[in-house]
């Protein structure tokens, strides 16, 4: 799309008011950050009638639906009609095997049985049928996820001093005949195992086929059901208790040793594992993103792609930590102690350590905090050598990054997608976490809003959590970037299948509270023919915001001169909700 005269002139107009009504905070001195000014992006962005409408490619789950020039040729042709304006194809999926030629990285040539053409560049191909069409194409990469533990393969597996090392607990359900253990806590049983769903992961869990489930208050079992027998579309999580979820051979040991009123505890362990070995990462192998060697190999996929395609910008996924479990390295280890001036003595239980109970929080230890800080730093610090190189190969290109909108827990993987100038001033946030957020670094940030319900209003009317909508993760999103970036909410389409009313409220909830939306993924688009909901969600051609010209400069010029809010910025959403991941 071309920037439409009208659009340009419009967003100037907006600027220039804006800019005009407070020219006497320029003479006002500078204060120390934080320093929270008036939010004006969103104004802005919908006086000019600016609007990202981003389609998601998965690599792997559409492989075989871009595997042809004619396939990209097609869904390029429907994103056209349905007036999206721009697509982010995965060309480095989770495996770290890549879907174009490289000199860098391993090419992907077999995926669960089947072969794939080696000579077949998709990203060239994307380009070319994209931009015939005037939309922006994006690479998309998974920057820290080299390997993909379904298939068994990725070069963390031929590079095994660069995985991440996991601090493992190993917990087991005790009965009075006999224990079992639990793979997965608040995440899928995985097929033969035990999962338990605690409150902060929660209120309910919903039911799947094949499961059976074990409803836990205060150390004494009061159901145990299989998912056939369950008449609502969940179960739910005692608040003083858990709910043990079970599969396969671990859901037959739940059947016989578990019964109404027996009385269970917990065993617990814990130790340092790869993470190939670790239970809690159920599908991807990261690397440290501290190891030097693996640094500079992402670094160098990301420069490849800036210099050899005519991208026009490149969208990061997985530049974080796996989970709060990583990494607890010899080399974390040590660059930990060097910017903390300190010498631990009780590793790693000076940062924190596992509770037997795993409904309670672990306990933190003295560096917990600084801990914290130090990942976050750690991952600006290289959010920041990301986006120069990317801008130093291709100097027009864009660069975003898709991050979870669950920003209460979102240190869990050790990123602050804030503005620098946001202090959302959690109780985990040391005096100086603010510094660490990096979306000033990025030109937008799409974050995901993956919840089945739209509305605050209507959660709450239907007895759902009203924070656990579209619309608070998209306002909770804007409100932390501060207008630092662009913002887009992304929308799970695959939560609305079957349900098009629904899905095109939640594009229209996204849209009220960012800048515009994304939608996860192509391939439930294809799967259930949805191509003309969106054209009626999207009705007319928009512009993106991060299309025009200057615009985020711009408006980080007029921010520069306003004065400050009447106050600091305030904790937003709910510490306790689920730490989302998206695989």
């Amino acid at each position: 799309m071309r920037d439409t005269p009208t659009a340009v002139n419009g967003m100037r107009w907006v600027l220039a008011a804006i800019l005009a009504s407070n020219l006497s905070a320029a003479r006002c001195p500078a204060a120390q950050l934080p320093t929270p000014k008036p939010a004006i992006v969103q104004a802005i962005v919908r006086a000019a009638g600016l609007e990202a409408r981003v389609m998601w490619m998965d690599g792997t789950a559409n492989l075989d639906n871009l595997d042809t020039q004619a396939k990209v040729a097609a869904v390029m042709e429907h994103c056209r009609k349905a007036n999206i304006n721009t697509v982010v194809v995965d060309v480095k999926p989770l495996v770290g095997e890549v879907l174009y030629p490289s000199k860098v990285a391993p090419r992907l040539v077999t995926y669960r049985g089947r072969q794939y053409d080696a000579r077949y560049d998709l990203l060239a191909t994307a380009l070319e049928e994209g931009h015939k069409r005037g939309l922006k194409v994006y690479a998309g990469i998974n920057v820290f996820s080299e390997g993909n533990k379904i298939v068994g393969r990725g070069p963390a597996y031929t590079k095994p001093q660069w995985q991440a090392m996991c601090y493992v607990a190993d917990r087991s359900i005790l009965t009075p005949d006999g224990a079992y253990p639990v793979t997965a806590t608040d995440d899928v049983p995985g097929t033969d195992g035990m999962a338990v769903y605690t409150p902060a992961s929660g209120t309910s869990r919903r039911v799947k086929p094949g499961e059976t489930y074990a409803v836990v208050s205060n150390g004494v079992v009061e159901a145990v059901m299989s998912a056939d027998a369950v008449d609502e579309q969940s179960v739910p999580i005692p608040e003083d208790g858990f709910l043990l979820v079970a599969l396969g051979s671990a859901a037959d040991w739940m059947a016989d040793r578990l019964r109404p009123g027996v009385t269970v505890s917990w065993d617990e362990s814990d130790r340092l594992a790869p993470i190939e070995k670790a239970p809690g990462e159920r599908v991807s192998v990261f690397v440290n993103p501290i190891n030097p060697e693996a640094r500079a190999y992402e670094l160098s996929v990301m420069k490849e792609i800036a210099t050899n395609y005519a991208v026009d910008g490149i969208v990061f996924d997985r530049m974080r930590y796996s989970s709060l479990s990583t990494d607890f390295s010899a080399v974390s280890r040590e660059e930990f102690e060097k910017w903390a001036g300190v010498r631990i003595q009780n590793w790693p239980g000076d940062i924190y350590g596992f509770t037997t109970d795993p409904s309670q929080e672990a306990a933190r230890g003295p560096y917990y905090r600084r801990w914290l800080e130090w990942r976050a730093r750690n991952m600006k610090a290289f959010a920041k050598e990301a986006t120069t190189a990317v801008r130093t190969a291709r100097p027009d290109a864009k660069c975003a990054v898709y991050v979870g909108s669950w920003y209460p827990v979102y240190y869990g993987v050790g990123v602050n997608w804030a503005s620098d100038e946001y202090d959302a001033a959690y109780d985990w946030m040391t005096d100086k976490y603010y510094e660490t957020g990096f979306a000033p670094l990025m030109d937008w940030l799409c974050t995901g809003t993956y919840y089945p319900e739209a509305y605050r209003a209507t959660a709450a009317k239907n007895g759902r959590d009203p924070d656990a909508t579209v619309e608070a993760a998209a306002g909770v999103s804007t409100t932390v970037v501060n207008d630092a970036a662009f913002v887009y909410a992304s929308i799970s389409v695959s939560d609305f299948v079957g349900r098009p009313a629904p899905l095109m409220q939640a594009i229209q909830a996204g849209l009220q509270e960012s800048q515009g939306v994304m939608l996860f993924d192509l391939v439930y688009v294809l799967q259930n023919n949805l191509w003309g909901v969106l054209e009626q969600a999207f009705p007319r051609p928009a512009i993106a915001p991060h299309d025009v010209g200057e615009l985020l400069n711009r408006i980080k010029d007029v921010r520069a001169v306003l004065p400050p809010a009447p106050a600091k910025p305030a904790a937003v959403g709910s510490q306790n909700w689920k730490l989302v991941v998206q695989e």
